[in-house]
């Protein structure tokens, strides 16, 4: 992935606030990292949530992560045309 695709990720990332505590993903530590990949044309977004430990698992319900991930794809899918969201 080039520079200029991670600074866009990032810059998604600070700005996707979830909705409940208006929060950025970033500052909630929701995303693990992102992957391009690009031989099926995806974003493939890994999520901190999976794991013990994460800071985000105390304030994250299902249906706050599942608007959550809404906002995230809506905003990727926006910056990224062509391209689908999946998460992992």
């Amino acid at each position: 992935m080039d520079t200029a695709m991670k600074q866009k990720l990032q810059a998604i990332l600070d700005r996707v606030k979830e909705p409940v505590y208006n929060t950025s993903i970033t500052d909630l530590g929701i995303v693990d990292g992102i992957r391009h990949d690009e031989e099926n044309d995806k974003l493939l977004v890994f999520l901190a949530f999976m794991h013990p430990g994460a800071k985000c698992c105390a304030i994250i319900n299902g249906l706050v992560l599942n608007s959550t991930k809404k906002l995230l794809a809506e905003a990727l899918e926006e910056a990224f045309p062509g391209l689908s969201v999946e998460y992992v």
